[in-house]
């Protein structure tokens, strides 16, 4: 899993971008939400872990590398760097030059492990699978299935068989030049001309047409005796030559049976059909995790190389026994989150083959109606829970919503909001948004004016309000998007935290909230007035209930213990409350 990203000089990254994905004291990996408008430098950061640690972005290989692309080094520098450190300790370091002729090189060749199928998804993958035809479809999925046998003694058997195959068609071959040599004196050519006469029929048309001429001339010249025994020797020679041949085709005929030559690979046919076959389960059950109504459905079907050699077909059967076509039946978002479904089965199934447990979506699901969104990302937070996961969204709600999923999921994350790009310094960024309004409070608190203080401590009180309100028992039933304010939340808030371990810093924090909308929210001439001591105890007290509801060890906020009642702690049992 990756640890840490440093970007430089890359596309739209003019200057360093570094994402620290590491959990402090923890060896593990955080997840990722890239959160941004459009242009603001997502998919420049995703197109960087690509081209680092696989040598190529969205399938495009370069020579390792030459390409004359220029679009890969921002306009301001002359190379572009990119670090990926990954938790086993190692760093892929790739630097991106451009050379005098334009030509992009890049340092170093793809991670062995990264490199071995696709584990970034993106909507034109999606798009690709439904619009490319079905009779040349496996295109789409050829990527996925490198290696594909999962047995180290099925990879050698096959092998084995195909040494054989080879050593046979060798030893055929060297006879047939072996017995056609023989007439070299005869028909007076070279050895590369006799050398193409191997086939019985080719052989047969050369001697007649040499061989005639040189008996006529022998006959008249009386100096060749032996003319019945060579004529023998040819029709043995073509029997020959002819038997050898079949040999061959029945090499060839059985070879198909044994493996399946695709793309220069030979790849055993069986386990192929086998491993579609499982994708095809696996596609059936999430797909009935997710669209639970459509109950009359049996089985997604995949029908391999029957159209043609590289042809792959979708089918849906029903309970009834009726097999349609999804393209007839389903609307766009359904084929989409159906194409979805068999890559998601394919990156898993390569994980079993060695590619590292990383599955990065970049804002594949914008077709995809919000509900099912929520539905779908939840079987893959289930599906997916010991995996590092990168998604890249552009829209607020979904943000919050994806977010939510996380910690609903204990899936550990950071986020990442881009809030700005330009021309000069690339992106704007935020790695951590509660964090970074904790650290701004914090230096407000000891340089910052009456106003910023007052300003930050009210976004920094709603941020922990919003989150307590759907972890302890209060009156109001929160559901996400809702729209309730401060003044809705805090009573509730107040009543069931006042009689606890917190209780000095909850009281204060109530004393004190009616300076966030006397002064954070709205103007007024009593702000001008307050002093700089009672804005710092307003945001003292709001620091201090965060620091005691969100831990600092798991980046947990604090939820009900079951087995005790009435009490709450995080998730590393580092904060308690009672």
């Amino acid at each position: 899993m990756i640890t840490n990203i440093i970007i430089k000089g890359f596309r739209g990254i003019s200057n360093k971008l570094e994402i620290n994905l590491e959990k402090e004291n923890q060896k593990k990996s955080a997840s990722l939400i890239i959160f941004g408008d459009n242009g603001t430098g997502k998919s420049s950061i995703i197109d960087a872990i690509e081209i680092c640690l696989v040598g190529k972005i969205n399938n495009r290989r370069f020579q390792y590398l030459k390409t004359r692309s220029n679009s890969y080094i921002n306009f301001n520098q002359k190379e572009s760097e990119i670090i990926i450190e990954l938790n086993d300790g190692s760093i892929h370091h790739q630097i991106i030059k451009k050379e005098e002729n334009n030509t992009i090189v890049l340092s170093s060749l793809p991670h062995k492990l990264f490199s071995l199928a696709p584990f970034i998804l993106r909507r034109s993958d999606i798009l690709r699978f439904w619009n490319t035809p079905m009779y040349r479809r496996q295109i789409t999925i050829y990527k996925f299935l490198n290696n594909i046998s999962k047995k180290e003694e099925k990879i050698e058997e096959i092998e084995l068989e195909c040494l054989k195959f080879d050593n046979a068609l060798k030893e055929i071959q060297k006879e047939n030049l072996d017995l056609i040599l023989n007439f070299k004196s005869i028909c007076k050519v070279d050895d590369e001309t006799l050398k193409k006469k191997h086939h019985s029929s080719s052989f047969m048309r050369f001697i007649e047409k040499h061989y005639d001429f040189e008996k006529k001339m022998l006959k008249e010249k009386s100096i060749f005796k032996n003319i019945e025994g060579i004529e023998k020797k040819i029709e043995i020679v073509s029997n020959k030559l002819s038997e050898n041949q079949k040999k061959i085709e029945k090499l060839r005929k059985k070879s198909k049976k044994i493996f399946y030559i695709w793309r220069g690979k030979r790849l055993a046919k069986d386990e192929l059909v086998e491993e579609l076959n499982q994708i095809g389960k696996y596609v059936t059950k999430a797909f009935f995790k997710i669209f639970k109504i459509y109950d009359f459905i049996s089985e997604i079907k995949f029908i391999f190389g029957k159209k043609t050699e590289r042809s792959l077909q979708i089918l849906v059967s029903t309970k009834d026994g009726i097999m349609f076509n999804p393209t007839d039946f389903f609307s766009e978002g359904m084929l989409d989150l159906i194409s979805f479904l068999i890559f998601l089965s394919l990156i898993k199934k390569s994980s079993e083959r060695g590619l590292p447990k990383v599955l990065i979506i970049d804002d594949a699901l914008n077709s995809i109606d919000s509900s099912f969104q929520v539905l779908l990302m939840d079987f893959i937070l289930k599906e997916f829970s010991d995996w590092q996961l990168i998604f890249v969204v552009h829209n607020q709600l979904w943000f919050e919503q994806l977010s939510h999923l996380f910690n609903i999921n204990k899936h550990k994350f950071k986020q990442l909001e881009l809030t700005d790009w330009c021309y000069d310094d690339g992106p704007s960024y935020i790695t951590d948004i509660d964090s970074s309004l904790r650290s701004s409070l914090k230096d407000c608190l000891s340089s910052g004016n009456n106003i910023k203080i007052c300003s930050l401590s009210g976004l920094l009180l709603e941020k922990s309000c919003h989150e307590l309100s759907f972890r302890l028992p209060i009156s109001l039933i929160r559901k996400q998007r809702d729209k309730y304010t401060l003044g809705d939340l805090w009573p509730s808030i107040y009543k069931n935290l006042k009689n606890t371990n917190l209780e000095n810093i909850i009281n204060c924090v109530n004393i004190w909230i009616v300076t966030r909308n006397l002064i954070g929210a709205h103007y007024n001439k009593w702000a001008l007035s307050l002093s700089k001591n009672e804005a710092k105890e307003f945001g003292e007290s709001i620091l201090a209930l965060y620091e005691s509801i969100k831990c600092d060890l798991c980046f947990r906020f604090i939820e009900i213990d079951t087995s005790l009642d009435n009490k709450w702690r995080c998730r590393c049992g580092n904060i308690k409350i009672f």
